[in-house]
């Protein structure tokens, strides 16, 4: 799969997730679920972190946690997240937003270097 089939499909899931989350009632269980999201979510960020020198499961680990995060955010506000999980669920956000920027910008120089037949 490659990054820009990776970076599309995660996008699907965000759309997908954020739409449903708009459609099905939200129930007073639902804080518990999402900040399981956000636990996990911190799960595959640290996954991330330590996963050597291997860029292409760094991406893919950091958008999973991506996913999640945004999830969760569309299921709760950051208040309340922040408030279950003790996570500055902003923060968080902007950290893996950077760290995914980073590797696209990587991969495209990458790509720049390989020559066209």
């Amino acid at each position: 799969m490659t990054l820009e089939q990776s970076a599309a499909a995660v996008t699907f899931l965000v759309i997908a997730a954020s739409l449903l989350s708009k459609v099905v009632d939200v129930n007073p269980d639902a804080t518990v679920s999402t900040s399981d999201l956000v636990r996990e979510a911190l799960y595959w960020k640290d996954l991330a972190t330590h996963e050597g020198n291997d860029a292409m499961n760094q991406f893919q680990h950091n958008i999973k946690a991506s996913t999640l995060l945004q999830t969760a955010r569309s299921g709760t506000s950051d208040v309340v997240l922040e408030r279950l999980t003790g996570v500055d669920v902003a923060r968080m956000a902007r950290s893996l937003d950077n760290r995914i920027a980073k590797a696209r910008q990587n991969a495209g120089a990458l790509s720049a270097d390989v020559p066209k037949t």
